[in-house]
């Protein structure tokens, strides 16, 4: 099914850590990593997992992001869950956003199925 092809796609690509964007955090006073229920990163997370059906030939219609939540949170980054789901079927994915370069406040993003 489409989300299987997805889940084994984005296994190798989190284990390879192939599937990871530099993402500029929004204008803040200080750097913080955004929320995992900001839109920035729901917006990103639907981007990706986008991108990814478009590599794997799949089609993107249909397929939702949804049940953002936050798992745990440091200072240097956060780990989000969220709800995949398409095709008749839905999965748990987790979310890490990190900070690349705080200097420069560029944060990355990984996506794997929990």
């Amino acid at each position: 099914s489409h989300l299987d092809s997805l889940k084994g796609s984005l296994n190798l690509n989190f284990m390879k850590g192939v599937f990871q964007g530099g993402f500029k955090a929004p204008r803040l006073s200080t750097a913080k990593l955004p929320t995992c229920t900001s839109l920035h990163i729901k917006k990103m997370v639907r981007n990706m997992v986008v991108e990814q059906l478009k590599t794997l030939n799949i089609p993107s219609a249909g397929v939702e992001t949804k049940n953002f939540s936050q798992i745990s949170a440091t200072r240097i980054e956060r780990n989000c869950k969220m709800t995949l789901s398409g095709g008749g079927q839905s999965g748990a994915y987790k979310i890490r956003v990190y900070w690349r370069d705080v200097g420069k406040k560029r944060f990355g993003l990984q996506l794997a199925p929990m």
